[in-house]
């Protein structure tokens, strides 16, 4: 079922732990095109239909073994840090080294699945892409609520107040709540599923996994572990992924909260 929470316990390091991504392709719109090519010229005898993709087979398929906090660029970001000239900041130009060691090494390769970490500036943006494989499902009242209260949160600007208002101090605020948020970590795991080799698409860059964890040694996963997802891109094309953990030194005792 997409969009199911896993939720663990674990007191091993977090640094430990590692979730391998497995995406595959299962149809092509190219095939749709060759085929309704074929209907609309009357004059067509069938023989002359290719019925291979263009520039990737079905059946393509990408693995990965990703840790916690792991940065995995994408090919969106290789284009934009690759060029010096748009690093600004700390974050910046450590991307554009990360880039630079990939073409010194010769290491570049062609990957479909990437990472948005902590201080990425665009991982609230993220948050908002839907795992669904339905381009036409309707938001419910709530999610659309939800997704208007996010941006409006992070850029709301406040006025001075005219009066003075007495605001409590923090120890005063923590002894009165009996019940304290935990503070979190999150990372997304996503892929870039439009046409290979093409321009990359913000719109087909999709969430694959978002994994959390808080103090409390709440692990959260979404979509739970070994769940089977389906995925489609702006031109049609379906994709199907599954999302694991690699058994290393870190144990999840799965829980309900």
């Amino acid at each position: 079922m997409a969009g199911v929470t896993s939720r663990h316990i674990s007191h091993d390091p977090i640094s430990n732990l590692k979730i391998k991504i497995h995406l595959k392709r299962l149809t092509s719109s190219s095939v749709i095109g060759s085929i309704g090519d074929a209907f609309a010229n009357p004059t067509s005898t069938g023989q002359d239909i290719e019925l291979v993709p263009k520039g990737e087979e079905v059946g393509a398929a990408e693995e990965a073994v990703i840790s916690w906090q792991e940065k995995l660029l994408s090919q969106r970001e290789i284009l934009k840090y690759g060029d010096a000239n748009n690093c600004t900041t700390v974050r910046d130009r450590r991307y554009h080294s990360m880039i630079t060691q990939m073409r010194e090494s010769n290491d570049f390769q062609d990957r479909r699945i990437f990472t948005c970490i902590g201080d990425d500036p665009d991982i609230h943006d993220k948050e908002n892409v839907r795992i669904t494989s339905n381009r036409s499902q309707a938001l419910s009242f709530l999610e659309e609520k939800i997704r208007q209260a996010r941006p409006a949160a992070r850029k709301q600007n406040y006025l001075p107040l005219q009066h003075p208002v007495h605001v409590p101090n923090n120890d005063i605020i923590r002894k009165s709540n009996h019940v304290q948020q935990a503070a979190k970590q999150r990372m997304l795991i996503m892929a870039d599923i439009g046409r290979p080799r093409g321009m990359p698409r913000l719109e087909d860059e999709k969430v694959l996994c978002t994994v959390t964890v808080d103090t409390n040694h709440v692990v959260s996963v979404s979509p739970a572990f070994s769940s089977v997802q389906t995925l489609e891109n702006s031109d049609g094309d379906v994709w199907e992924y599954c999302v694991d953990q690699v058994k290393q030194d870190i144990r999840l005792v799965s829980t309900i909260l």
